[in-house]
Formats: structure tokens, C-alpha cells, sequence
């Protein structure tokens, strides 16, 4: 799925680098929930940056995480840290 495509999925496919699945966890582990959001949301942005007009097809990958996906992939690590290796 691409991401803000307009589809009406839930759900999409993802790979997290360095990420194993819990020992008896029923989760597939390269599923995360998404759902879209707006300005007039006014979610807080807790570390990094939003998104700006220059990420595009042929800047460098970017992504906007919340806190339970960063605790569930990055378990007391911080995710911008790692994105930045």
C-alpha cells in the first residue's frame, strides 16, 4: 500500500530492520495499523520532524510513527536514532 494512496486499508505490510517477533505472539510481524491524520488534528510531534514539500519520490525515505509503534519495533531504543545510521 502506498501511503496517503486514498485506499481503504487498515493495514499495511512493513519491515523493520533488526525487529523479531515476540515468542508466542499471535501479531504477523510485518503488519501496523494506519490511519490518516490532518493539521487540524493537532497531534503533538514528540521528536524529529513533520513532513516537509521537500520529501518526495526522490528525497530520502522519511516516516511519521506514533509512540506505541515506536515502543512495539524499537523496544528503549530511539527510532530517529536508528533511522539516522
Amino acid at each position: 500500500m502506498t501511503p496517503f494512496s486514498y485506499r481503504s486499508y487498515s493495514t499495511a505490510p512493513i519491515v523493520v530492520d533488526g525487529y523479531e517477533v515476540p515468542a508466542g505472539s499471535n501479531r504477523p510481524p510485518s503488519t501496523t495499523k494506519s490511519s490518516r491524520v490532518s493539521l487540524d488534528d493537532r497531534i503533538p510531534l514528540v521528536a524529529g520532524r513533520e513532513f516537509t514539500r521537500a520529501d518526495n519520490e526522490t528525497s530520502p525515505l522519511v516516516a511519521v510513527v506514533d509512540e506505541t509503534m515506536a515502543a512495539q519495533f524499537w523496544r528503549g531504543v530511539d527510532p530517529i536514532a536508528v533511522a539516522c545510521r
